[in-house]
């Protein structure tokens, strides 16, 4: 579908140009719908957007937990001469090394998430949850910009 198309909206009844329809998102110059909901376009006050970082710090107890207290632990129990059975021991040490690496994992793909929001006087909905900054910028940009047309047709 090209920018100038002409979709008729469903429940507004009348022509609408589509400015934006990808991600489950689609922006026309009277309305926003995303998630299920609709936003007319005309009630909107803002649109901004969020950057949420993730939390790394569980991750980082895991990991420094696992790699300075439980592994010397281990190997000193495996120096022991009580040392418990090597089926216990090697499966107790399977479990620190996944924690450990598993950690490692979760560090390096975590990333953060991206908020599209949108307020009326009503209230501020978080429309779209993305890892793109980029499609949140432009959404930003299109809905800021069909909104503000809005308010100047009035």
């Amino acid at each position: 579908m090209s920018d100038s198309e002409q979709v008729t909206g469903p429940q507004l009844g009348q022509e609408e140009t589509l400015l934006f329809n990808e991600q489950g998102v689609l922006v026309t110059s009277e309305r926003v719908v995303a998630s299920g909901r609709t936003w007319r376009v005309g009630e909107l006050v803002g649109v901004g957007s969020i950057r949420r970082s993730p939390r790394v710090l569980p991750w980082l107890v895991i990991l420094v937990l696992g790699a300075i207290v439980g592994l010397p632990v281990l190997s000193s129990l495996l120096v022991s001469p009580h040392a418990p059975g090597s089926l216990s021991y090697d499966v107790v040490l399977a479990l620190a090394g996944t924690a450990i690496f598993a950690s490692i994992a979760a560090l390096v793909v975590v990333g953060d998430s991206y908020w599209l929001v949108l307020r009326t006087r009503q209230r501020e909905g978080h429309v779209l949850r993305s890892r793109d900054p980029q499609l949140i910028s432009k959404l930003v940009t299109v809905v800021g910009e069909a909104a503000e047309a809005a308010r100047q047709r009035r």
